[in-house]
């Protein structure tokens, strides 16, 4: 992974919630594949109760109505925490920071997109974006799971790694981590990856089966 130039937030190549290399031009770059995407199943998923058990959380959060997130993604040792809302189907609110960087905020409405870096709203073109359920649609491709208090241990190899940390290698990458469960939601998510970025990542989620307001903001 390389770091961003001093004053801008660093490259980081994260599926989770988030950005489009183009919309965040301050240097963000995040995994641009749908939750959907067929790659995500190429190696045979874990079975057994524990495996079962997290698919079926997993599932739940791809389906529900909406949450708040908190995050802190760390590689090539820069760090960004991430703070917003998502309400399905297509609406998303963030907000990244960076040490040495101004904020970036951003605003996903469908196929709209708009920016704040600063005071000033723009609107963004030309840029795909991330749906942030990709990370509960990479955990059902999970190849080992265990359960633990609270939760689940997990193990994403190959190209179902690459849902939580894009750019390394489809093959022979791995991703291990943890999530806690409660009352059948995702509380929280952390993992790292094993390629030479090490890549660590920590989202928590609350509010989840809510539907925050998001609406497009004025613009220049």
């Amino acid at each position: 992974m390389k770091a961003g130039a001093r004053g801008r937030l660093p490259v980081a190549v994260v599926a989770i919630a988030m950005a489009a290399p183009v919309a965040v031009a301050a240097g963000i770059a995040w995994n641009a594949n749908s939750h959907h995407a067929p790659a995500v199943k190429t190696l045979p998923p874990a079975t057994g109760t524990a495996a079962s058990a997290l698919r079926q959380v997993a599932t739940a959060m791809e389906a529900t109505a909406g949450y708040h997130f908190t995050g802190t993604v760390r590689s090539g040792g820069e760090t960004i925490s991430i703070t917003g809302e998502f309400a399905a189907p297509d609406r998303l609110h963030e907000t990244l920071t960076a040490a040495g960087a101004p904020p970036i905020e951003r605003i996903v409405i469908g196929g709209r997109q708009y920016q704040r870096a600063g005071t000033a709203w723009q609107p963004v073109t030309g840029s795909s974006t991330t749906d942030p359920r990709a990370t509960f649609g990479a955990l059902v491709a999970a190849t080992s799971v265990s359960a633990q208090p609270g939760g689940y241990a997990f193990t994403l190899a190959g190209t179902a790694a690459t849902q939580l940390v894009s750019g390394a290698p489809a093959r022979g990458t791995t991703v291990t981590g943890t999530v806690e469960v409660r009352a059948g939601t995702i509380t929280d998510i952390a993992y790292r990856s094993a390629d030479s970025s090490q890549t660590s990542v920590d989202f928590a989620y609350s509010d989840v089966g809510t539907a925050p307001p998001i609406t497009a903001p004025p613009t220049a």
